[in-house]
């Protein structure tokens, strides 16, 4: 665990907010990184995955489309202290999948397309060019462009019950 910067953020309770708790899981909106994530996490696998299922079956009412949504997840387990592990499912729902400035063109071209590994927190590109070219202000950008909207998250969050 650790590899990626959001695998910490994720922990900072000033960004989670506790959306759903049953017996086993706990569903948590993660706020304030820029892109929206959602994080599942429980002792059951099973019951994580039953979680994930709801969350994508809610997704795909909200957004009224047929086909599932498109989603990035990293899965993450944290060995157990005397008891069972945590498992938890980190997922960034996207409204797209590749930003505008992957189409551009000539030096205004960036090649990037964000991944689970970008979305959280290591952005990876096949050219040293496209690395320079990245700031804080256009890793925020690529961010915002490629997360679902909010509020269509949090009515997802809601649809689930």
């Amino acid at each position: 665990m650790g590899q990626m910067p959001i695998e910490k953020e994720i922990q900072e309770e000033k960004r989670r907010t506790l959306i759903k708790h049953s017996d086993k899981i706990l569903l948590y909106r993660i706020i304030n990184l820029g892109r929206e994530l959602v994080v599942l996490q429980g002792e059951d696998p099973m019951a994580v995955e039953d979680g994930l299922r709801d969350f994508l079956k809610a997704l795909k009412k909200v957004n009224a489309i047929d086909e599932e949504s498109m989603v990035n997840i990293a899965g993450l387990y944290e060995e157990g202290k005397g008891r069972e592990g945590k498992w938890q499912l980190v997922i960034f729902p996207r409204g797209k999948h590749r930003p505008d400035a992957f189409f551009r063109e000539g030096d205004a071209r960036v090649v990037v397309s964000p991944g689970v590994i970008d979305m959280g927190g290591v952005l990876i590109t096949p050219a040293e060019k496209d690395f320079e070219h990245l700031d804080a202000a256009t890793i925020e950008g690529i961010y915002a462009e490629v997360t679902m909207d909010g509020k269509i998250v949090r009515r997802a969050l809601d649809a689930m019950g």
